[in-house]
């Protein structure tokens, strides 16, 4: 309830609570009496302040020279700057921990090649399992395809190319299987429903050495009829810059069927005569 006079002790009235910005009791960064805080005066622990909670930019040399686990664990998991995420991560003696760090780095991040992106924090790694979730759950592309031809693990190598929704990187997957006689069966799923005639083709058929399943492409029905809309630039007619050259592009739409079956029989004939 409102005062009408406040009975003030420092900054807050004993009466109703109201907190006025002044007379406070100050302890370094934070007023014991209200809780508010002042940008001043932190205790820093490396770069967190003890008391608030506020965080400050390290540089390569602040991270070289803390030696607290606790404090390394704090900025490698949640230090902004990755390269000096990765420097604490590097000083972790619990590695399981590290490994997780790179990891999360990996998936999410949105650069590929570089000292830090997710191709050489995949390299890091020597947890299947992480190197698994990468492959199967990562947004790019690229770092999954790296991720699984990290793997060496056969059940996670064939859950990848059993389960992804990424074609190619079953492919990767299915040609690190020991069992080959197996990824045959991967790369006729992927010759069968893969999302395109490239992928199809170059993914599927290319890698079939099976004679029945190349057979059952090339003896198959329509499923193996892949039609397409195809994109070609023309020129317009009668239309050129000033040195003749025609000039005016515009880009033609048409569908075109490719017949999956003659390629699958060439490929027969290539292996088997």
């Amino acid at each position: 309830m409102a005062c009408l006079f406040h009975k003030w002790e420092g900054c807050k009235c004993l009466k109703c609570g109201k907190i006025r910005d002044e007379q406070h009791n100050w302890n370094g960064c934070m007023c014991t009496t209200c809780d508010i805080r002042r940008d001043e005066k932190h205790d820093w622990n490396a770069y967190r302040c003890k008391k608030c909670g506020k965080t400050r930019d390290l540089s390569e040399n602040d991270i070289l020279n803390i030696t607290d686990q606790n404090i390394l664990i704090d900025i490698a998991h949640n230090y902004k700057n990755i390269k000096l995420k990765v420097m604490a991560a590097e000083k972790l003696i619990d590695q399981t921990i590290s490994q997780k760090i790179y990891a999360d780095i990996a998936k999410y991040s949105k650069s590929f090649f570089g000292d830090f992106g997710s191709m050489h924090m995949i390299e890091r790694l020597t947890d299947q399992n992480l190197i698994l979730d990468i492959a199967q759950n990562c947004i790019y592309y690229e770092a999954r395809e790296h991720a699984a031809g990290m793997l060496t693990d056969q059940d996670a190598l064939k859950k990848v190319a059993e389960t992804n929704t990424a074609y190619w990187v079953r492919k990767v997957a299915a040609k690190k299987l020991i069992d080959q006689e197996y990824a045959q069966n991967i790369y006729f799923e992927i010759a069968r429903n893969g999302h395109n005639s490239y992928t199809r083709i170059n993914a599927g058929i290319e890698m079939l050495t099976d004679r029945v399943l190349l057979l059952k492409i090339a003896n198959g029905g329509d499923e193996f009829l892949c039609e397409e809309l195809v994109e070609e630039e023309r020129f317009l007619p009668g239309i050129t810059d000033m040195h003749g050259i025609r000039s005016s592009v515009y880009t033609e739409k048409r569908r075109q069927t490719i017949d999956l079956r003659s390629i699958a029989q060439q490929r027969l004939t290539l292996l088997f005569g």
